[in-house]
């Protein structure tokens, strides 16, 4: 998908909050400020789902990070 279908599409999540997309922002950029208006949090299941759908890749910095965290938690 291109950037600017990306930020169509995030313009489309959008349009229940008072979230604007800033087009000079990159799609990433703005994903992760309209996650927070949403109230998503990085590796959550919402989360995880709008990204798939918006960038055609899975998550995986949060998924990493909460397994090394529990890992070194039962250390």
């Amino acid at each position: 998908m291109t950037a600017e279908a990306q930020k169509l599409l995030l313009k489309e999540w959008a349009k229940d909050t008072d979230h604007v997309i800033d087009d000079n922002n990159s799609p990433k950029a703005e994903f992760a400020r309209l996650a927070k208006a949403k109230g998503w949090t990085g590796g959550d299941t919402e989360w995880c789902h709008h990204w798939k759908a918006c960038f055609d890749e899975t998550y995986t910095w949060g998924v990493r990070r909460k397994f090394s965290s529990l890992r070194l938690m039962h250390l």
